[in-house]
Formats: C-alpha cells, sequence, structure tokens
C-alpha cells in the first residue's frame, strides 16, 4: 500500500487523515465533502500533483505549502479567504475556487502558467488581477458581480463559456456572453466582435455604450430572451468604422446590415 499512487475518500465523514501521511508515492487524492476535515496531514504527501478538498469547510490552507508539485487543485465551497499560499504553486495548471465568498483573488495575479482558471460565484467585483494570466485557455466567472470587464489575452478560441459572465476581451474571439447575473455594464470596448450576446443577464443597463470597431460583416446584438429587463434604444448611429449603441431599457432584438443601412 506504501506504493499507491491513486486515493479517493470522499464522502466519509473523516476529521482526522493522519493514517495516509505515508503515503509518500500518492499523487492523486479526492477528499471531498469531508466537511470537518485536518489537512495539516497533507504536507507530508510532497508528491501530490491532484488534490481535491472541495465541500470541506477548511479555513486555512497554509499547510499545503510543501506541495509544491501540485498541478490541478480543486477546493470548491470551502471556508476559505487567503490563498497567498498559492503563488509559490509554480507547477499548478488547473485551479477551482468557486462558491468561496470573499475571496481574495489578488496573489492569482502571480500563477501565469494556470491554463485552466473556474471562480464561479465567489462574488468578485474586479477582475484585474486576471490580466497577467497570459496562458489562460478556459476562465468561468459566473454569477458574479464584476463592474468592469478587462481584457485577458490569449483564451483559446474554443472555450468552453456558457453561461459566464464574462470569458475573454481579446481580439481573437469573434463572441462574447456575458449572461446571468450582472448588475449593470459600463463603457466596455470589444474591438473586432461579429457577435454580442447579452442575454439574461441584466438589472440595469443605463447609458451604457459600446463600440464596435473594424467590423465588416452583418452585425447582430441579441439584447433579449426570457428574463430580460433591457428594452428601449436611446441612440443609434454610425461613426466612421464604429457603431455608437447605447441601451437604457427594454430593446428586445436588433439586426443592423451597415451595407444595406436597414434597422429592424
Amino acid at each position: 500500500m506504501i506504493q499507491l499512487q491513486r486515493l479517493s475518500l470522499c464522502r466519509n465523514n473523516l476529521s482526522s487523515i493522519s493514517f495516509i501521511s505515508g503515503l509518500l508515492s500518492l499523487e492523486h487524492l479526492n477528499l471531498q465533502f469531508n466537511e470537518n476535515l485536518d489537512i495539516v496531514p497533507l504536507s507530508y504527501l510532497v508528491n501530490l500533483t491532484t488534490l481535491d478538498i472541495s465541500y470541506c469547510a477548511i479555513k486555512n490552507i497554509q499547510s499545503l505549502r510543501t506541495l509544491v508539485k501540485l498541478k490541478e487543485l480543486n477546493a470548491i465551497d470551502t471556508k476559505i479567504k487567503d490563498i497567498s499560499i498559492l503563488k509559490q504553486f509554480k507547477c499548478l495548471k488547473e485551479l477551482n475556487i468557486s462558491c468561496n465568498l470573499g475571496i481574495n483573488i489578488t496573489e492569482l495575479q502571480y500563477l501565469t502558467q494556470l491554463t485552466k482558471l473556474i471562480l464561479n460565484e465567489c462574488d468578485i467585483h474586479d477582475i484585474s488581477a486576471l490580466r497577467p494570466l497570459v496562458n489562460l485557455e478556459y476562465l468561468e466567472l459566473s454569477n458574479n458581480s464584476i463592474f468592469y470587464f478587462y481584457p485577458i489575452r490569449d483564451l483559446d478560441e474554443n472555450v468552453e463559456f456558457e453561461d459566464n459572465l464574462i470569458v475573454e476581451s481579446s481580439d481573437f474571439f469573434t463572441f462574447f456572453d456575458v449572461k446571468n447575473k450582472s448588475q449593470f455594464i459600463n463603457r466596455h470596448t470589444q474591438p473586432n466582435k461579429q457577435e454580442i450576446q447579452l442575454a439574461e443577464n441584466m438589472k440595469k443597463v443605463d447609458t451604457t455604450i459600446f463600440y464596435i470597431r473594424d467590423i465588416n460583416t452583418k452585425y447582430k446584438y441579441y439584447l433579449s430572451r426570457k428574463k430580460m429587463v433591457v428594452t428601449t434604444i436611446t441612440s443609434l448611429k454610425q461613426k466612421q468604422h464604429d457603431i455608437l449603441l447605447s441601451l437604457t431599457n427594454k430593446v428586445v432584438q436588433l439586426y443592423i446590415k451597415m451595407d444595406e443601412k436597414q434597422y429592424q
């Protein structure tokens, strides 16, 4: 058993895992749903590459500081607030810390090697700390309260972003999705976008302005679905290569064909 590499102990109502501290060959460990778990013994498992401590009501992860080989960490719905320890995990590629309200994501800026990051339902307001994460290929930020959408570069074109509040803001994408539970969006520039979807997200869109540059094909703006409150376009005009679209409330659907100058 001392050569064990993979172990799952989820849903065992464990409070102590001292009995696994001698499993030095362990690489993959799943400890989900052990609410009263003491994770201090994990410090001995220095060869861990994958760890799941989701739903364990853990407040402090300082004991993980020795796990420098970690490549994947899942800590969904814990009580973690301080994640400063993560910046020393230089091998970490995938991180999911969703459903941790009040978590400080500032330290994530040092994890430039991350390729996958999931931060759903963390009550995040500012994502500027994510801008240095140039290797990200997948990002989820659904059900947060993000005010301003900073460009986050180099996300892959095939990223799954259904139900995310924001996915990406670089020139590589032709689709921008801001679904679900945004309070409002304020002055955001999206260059080279061919399609913008604002379905199911706004309680308020007031004097919000979108500048869409250099789009030479058919323009589509999807501004409603069943839960939408946005209706009425107060200003729409062409300005050189830009379209200035000012939204207040109650717009159902708008299709713009600039070549024919038809508005419907």
